[in-house]
């Protein structure tokens, strides 16, 4: 029986918190919230690139703030648009999408399509960092592994991460579909209706603001320990 072989790709929707000059105008007054977890996820752009270091993989990083527009939402979400462009008229909501949205989007589609078309599956790992501490709640987990719990082969994926990341350095506290729930409305739950278990893996890493600096370079070993451990998981 042939083996099926497989390949990874990783994408990070909210890696900046950067604006397009001609949306710039929306935040003039409200220029700190960029910096907030609203607008980006800090460190996970860093992170994605210390996954791919060797460039062995497909990535695709989001450009734009999430307040702009939210990459990791469903286009008829309720919160595919923030507070600042939702009261757009339709016109510039349609043009946000068309020019923002859709090409991001767009681009990972093909290219798992086009992995999948040359007999390989796919591993498709999408890179989020969460806040520390929420609404006055404590997140004491280091990493968070969010599958679809329907899903057998992602759900033995990540306890085989999980597995890998705790033999690596016991000390980092790993929990499943934890802060969010991995079928919750993102990237990876749109994917996995336009492909099939046998062929898609959608997995979304989330990982612990505490360990970034401001400007989202990673102050611990976390990264390089998800490096060694998602390589060896993956087999790719």
């Amino acid at each position: 029986m042939q083996t099926i072989s497989r390949k990874l790709v990783l994408t990070c929707e909210h890696a900046s918190n950067a604006l397009p000059e001609q949306w710039a105008y929306l935040f003039e007054r409200d220029q700190e919230v960029l910096g907030t977890h609203r607008g980006w996820d800090r460190g996970a752009a860093f992170l994605v690139g210390i996954l791919n270091k060797e460039g062995c993989y497909s990535a695709f990083l989001g450009k734009y703030t999430r307040l702009l527009v939210d990459l990791n939402r469903s286009a008829n979400h309720s919160k595919v648009f923030s507070e600042w462009t939702k009261p757009l008229e339709q016109r510039k909501r349609n043009d946000i999408i068309y020019h923002y949205y859709l090409p991001y989007r767009d681009n990972v589609i093909a290219c798992i399509r086009k992995l999948i078309e040359n007999g390989q599956s796919v591993v498709h790992i999408s890179v989020h960092s969460f806040e520390t501490e929420l609404n006055g709640v404590v997140r004491k987990n280091d990493i968070g592994l969010l599958y679809d719990p329907g899903r057998t082969e992602e759900k033995k994926f990540c306890q085989n991460w999980a597995d890998q990341i705790r033999k690596e350095k016991p000390g980092l506290a790993v929990r499943m579909n934890f802060p969010y729930l991995g079928k919750g409305d993102g990237f990876t739950t749109f994917l996995r209706k336009q492909f099939d278990a046998s062929h898609y893996m959608g997995i979304e890493l989330e990982t612990n603001q505490f360990h970034y600096a401001p400007d989202g370079t990673c102050l611990t070993d976390l990264a390089e320990i998800l490096k060694e451990t998602l390589d060896r998981a993956a087999g790719c």
